[in-house]
């Protein structure tokens, strides 16, 4: 009985020293699991940080490549673009321009005329080919004050049908005067034209370099300046739709 006792007594004494073990490793758990999660807070902490950053400056991006597109469209505020004049060999684009100009009532002098120029990839004529074709490159007008490029562009607005008889030989063909607009601008403005055609909006044009939509007459004009704009404002594209050849600008 003696040797039972003994040994009951250093069974428990282990027993004891086992749940002491056990604490401890309890403990010690407890504290790699606290110091766990606050390294996971404050990660976490971080990563919104780093996200709401991200955000900002997206944002300031945004607003960085706005303001410089504004400036780049500001560039080209007394630019005028005459479109469907054929190119004809040893051209004189000021006579051209002034001629086109006196057609829609503007009266227009070589003292109005910063520069005139022809835009866009020539294309090369084949001596040996039977096909005249027909080149009409873009004339981009650049004026010296802002004043003669709205009264140009203002009077363009009401000359429907105004072809190119008497301004340069050939068959007559239908002309058009716009304001000049970046790149990117006439890329937001040929999208602007499919998405109103899409979604219903009966007008798409611009005014002083900007992009505008109206949906009827009498609604109000809505100013696109970017894709978002776009997406917010008119529609999302529609996927299932056609896409639509863009055509000389909308008067």
């Amino acid at each position: 009985m003696s040797k039972l006792v003994s040994e009951l007594r250093q069974f428990r004494q282990e027993v004891t020293e086992v749940k002491q073990q056990n604490l401890e490793i309890r403990k010690h758990m407890s504290s790699i699991l606290d110091t766990l999660s606050n390294t996971l807070k404050e990660h976490s902490k971080k990563l919104h940080d780093a996200q709401l950053e991200i955000v900002d400056l997206k944002v300031t991006i945004g607003h960085l490549q706005q303001q410089i597109a504004t400036r780049e469209q500001d560039v080209l505020r007394n630019d005028v673009e005459i479109s469907g004049i054929t190119e004809q060999p040893n051209e004189n684009l000021y006579h051209i321009v002034i001629t086109a100009s006196q057609k829609i009532g503007v009266e227009l002098s070589e003292n109005d005329i910063a520069d005139v120029i022809r835009v866009g990839p020539k294309i090369q004529r084949s001596v040996n080919s039977e096909q005249n074709i027909a080149v009409q490159r873009l004339i981009v007008l650049k004026l010296m004050r802002k004043r003669k490029h709205d009264e140009l562009i203002n009077a363009a607005k009401s000359r429907i049908n105004l072809t190119s008889e008497n301004v340069v030989y050939g068959q007559p063909t239908k002309i058009y005067f716009n304001e000049r607009l970046t790149k990117e601008n006439r890329r937001l403005f040929r999208e602007s034209r499919l998405r109103a055609k899409e979604y219903a909006f009966r007008f798409t044009w611009i005014r002083n370099g900007g992009i505008y939509v109206r949906r009827d007459a009498g609604t109000p004009a809505i100013r696109i300046s970017s894709l978002h704009d776009l997406d917010q404002k008119v529609g999302i594209p529609k996927p299932s739709e056609e896409n639509y050849s863009s055509g000389p600008y909308d008067k």
